[in-house]
């Protein structure tokens, strides 16, 4: 019994060591990672977790769940990552689009990265209305002016970038 103690004990700890983040309860994730060629949404407590585990992949855009890039302890970040980079004309490539947002209506903020240019749809699976078009390494403190006189705060349920 005590030697299974040791071992288990031994196995966190190298798990530990070795760096690999885990994946959160529901109720500690509030740091997502979500993979734009397969869907999926993987969320961990801490951001550091996030980042480790979207570290082999192209990071295109983080979405916060508050205005001004906020990271509070309540908030939600999306580290949305690409197989591929983003290229200079927009072409809505198929696989950087993502019909179903884990932060559905929860978006206040946002930040691109390598490049990219993100639209947002009203509903999930690209419903409209959309958004126009960002502009190159333009970041979004506030969904509400971003887009005009349009307010996207809290409203996106799907996003494409090029």
């Amino acid at each position: 019994m005590r030697t299974k103690r040791l071992l288990a004990g031994l196995l966190v700890l190298l798990s530990a060591l070795a760096g690999t983040p885990s994946v959160a309860a529901a109720d500690e994730a509030r740091n997502c990672v979500a993979d734009l060629s397969s869907g999926q949404t993987s969320c961990y407590a801490t951001s550091n977790d996030a980042q480790r585990a979207a570290n082999a992949a192209v990071l295109v855009l983080v979405a916060y769940e508050h205005i001004n890039f906020n990271r509070d302890a309540e908030g939600v970040t999306t580290l949305f990552t690409s197989p591929t980079t983003c290229t200079s004309a927009y072409d809505n490539e198929t696989n950087k689009r993502y019909a179903s947002l884990y932060l559905n209506n929860k978006i206040s903020s946002w930040a691109t990265y390598d490049s990219c240019r993100v639209r947002f749809w009203d509903g999930p699976g690209f419903v409209p209305p959309m958004s126009a078009l960002s502009y190159v390494n333009v970041d979004c403190a506030d969904m509400r002016t971003c887009f005009g006189s349009t307010d996207w705060n809290d409203r996106s349920g799907s996003l494409a970038l090029t």
